[in-house]
């Protein structure tokens, strides 16, 4: 485990140096260095440096600044020429300048020759360079990035790659610093050091911590995985960083994303009574409020605390449909519809038994045909609803004249169950999925008027 620098060298000029600056850090430490690098070296006491620039870079100054502590030699001059005569279409920077630099640097650092990024085919060429980084880097090393230099999309682009290699990479890469020498607001910053005019002549360059885009990141990321799979781990863990005061809600986040990845749909409902809280101003720190706030409220609208209970068990089909969970999806709009029918026939929806006569009722086998509970039930079903709507609950056609009512639905529900033999494709399915969702709206979604 290692500390590790990754930094951006800006392109090299006629004066074969940057200008010093007096970098000052926000813990009032100043260091004085013509190369930033340098400087976040001494602050953060790097092991390794990892050092990306084009071939028209200051590597002429990483070399005599950091290999050689100010010493210059003959590979110097012949290297700064190397670097000027560099262009974006032209390099001449070889592998063995590279390697030689390398070398004085030690201790495993890294140089990374990029190109400009001008066209989509330089910036995949920047990518797997980028994310090549993943290579040099071991399982818990702490990663520091400065982006003072360079051309501003790269270092944008570098770390965005970081904070995704952050999120995937096996070896839990922790990137603890995001830094950035604001150079064009020295002049704001005096010293209080005169010259003999009495005019401010030395000045500090703050060097601001980014850090907190990591966490606006990993806020988005956590609304992400929300909005996209009701997954809440993500967000109880941001808010159990953030102190005691938030302890309240982490609970419920937690077990509401247990429940939700078991299907425990008799449960389910309840959980989500427990997301209420997060609605409100103050529930979830600031950067929360902005990024997860809205995305809960919406959700949370969408399942009332005074819908039908067949309702909620659609509107979660069509919410785990929306959210590619189709198995989920399949097996809640079954349930809904057996839900949907105790309901009208004032049965209990919650006990076994009942549901059990509804759903024989509705698939009818041939072997339930002979059997006089279910003929009876039957015969209420059809009463209730009346021949022409029942006949549509159960074999309703799309626009297209395919069946994808109940029937459909159940047969497919048993083939992802059951593995049972289906002659249809998995894109059959899906379809029919789609299409009987839209056919039950009118019966199972309360926005709509009942029909009797």
């Amino acid at each position: 485990m290692a500390k590790v620098l990754i930094s951006f060298l800006g392109a090299v000029n006629d004066r074969r140096s940057y200008w010093p600056a007096n970098y000052l850090f926000p813990d009032g430490k100043v260091i004085t260095s013509s190369f930033i690098a340098k400087a976040l070296k001494e602050y953060h006491s790097i092991d390794r440096l990892i050092l990306i620039g084009t071939a028209h870079s200051m590597w002429e100054e990483v070399y005599r600044e950091i290999g050689c502590d100010g010493v210059e030699d003959d590979f110097c001059s012949e290297l700064f020429d190397r670097c000027l005569s560099s262009n974006h279409t032209e390099s001449h920077v070889s592998a063995e300048d590279v390697a030689t630099i390398e070398r004085k640097l030690g201790k495993g650092s890294k140089v990374i020759i990029i190109k400009y990024g001008l066209n989509d085919e330089e910036i995949a060429y920047n990518t797997q360079a980028i994310l090549g980084i993943e290579k040099y880097l071991n399982s818990g090393d702490k990663v520091y990035l400065d982006i003072t230099h360079s051309f501003r999309s790269l270092p944008i682009y570098l770390m965005n790659c970081l904070i995704f290699l952050k999120n995937v990479s096996k070896k839990q890469i922790d990137l603890k610093s995001i830094s950035y020498g604001m150079l064009d607001v020295s002049k704001e910053y005096p010293t209080g050091k005169k010259d003999a005019k009495g005019n401010f002549c030395e000045f500090y360059t703050p060097v601001v911590e980014l850090s907190k885009l990591m966490e606006v990141q990993d806020w988005i990321t956590g609304a992400y995985n929300f909005q996209e799979f009701g997954n809440t781990y993500k967000i109880a863990k941001l808010m159990e960083a953030q102190g005691e005061q938030y302890r309240s809600v982490i609970k419920p986040l937690r077990k509401f994303a247990e429940v939700k990845n078991l299907n425990y749909i008799s449960d389910f409902k309840s959980q989500i009574q427990g997301l209420y809280p997060l609605r409100q101003t103050g529930s979830l720190p600031p950067l929360g409020q902005m990024v997860v706030t809205p995305i809960m409220r919406d959700f949370l609208n969408e399942f009332s605390k005074d819908i039908r209970y067949s309702t909620f068990q659609y509107r979660m089909a069509v919410w785990h449909q929306s959210h590619h969970n189709y198995g989920y999806a399949l097996m809640l709009l079954v349930e809904a519809c057996v839900t949907y029918c105790c309901e009208e026939m004032k049965m209990d929806y919650e006990n076994y038994d009942d549901r059990k006569l509804i759903q024989r009722a509705l698939v009818f086998t041939e072997n339930d045909k002979k059997v006089s509970d279910v003929i009876n039930k039957r015969n209420e079903l059809t009463n209730k609803f009346g021949k022409e709507l029942f006949d549509r609950f159960l074999s309703g056609k799309n626009d297209k004249g395919m069946k994808v009512a109940f029937k459909t639905q159940n047969q497919n529900r048993n083939t992802i169950a059951h593995l049972n033999e289906n002659p249809k494709s998995y894109k059959e399915i899906l379809y029919e999925l789609k299409e009987g969702l839209a056919l039950f709206k009118e019966f199972l979604d309360t926005k709509i008027v009942s029909k009797f």
